[in-house]
């Protein structure tokens, strides 16, 4: 499956986040990939799709890690 049918199926709720499996990774690494691809995916999601996917990420079972995630892609977006 590639990466976008991925977060799809975590968005439409078919799959947690945590459930992603990163080849084996150990824990620490796994925790590091998927704040990377949260932050990726938090960058080119659409406006409509936004809600959803930080919804997304906050069920991640590391809460700091996807408090984060989000907290920065917060900071970063443009003062409405």
């Amino acid at each position: 499956m590639r990466e976008l049918e991925l977060w799809a199926a975590v968005l439409q709720g078919q799959l947690t986040a945590t459930e992603l499996s990163w080849g084996g990774a150990s824990c620490a690494s796994a925790e590091h990939r998927r704040f990377a691809h949260y932050r990726q995916a938090l960058e080119t999601v659409a406006e409509a799709d936004e809600a959803d996917l930080v919804a997304a990420v906050l069920r991640d079972q590391d809460a700091t890690m996807a408090d984060s995630a989000v907290g920065s892609h917060l900071d970063r977006r443009p003062a409405d």
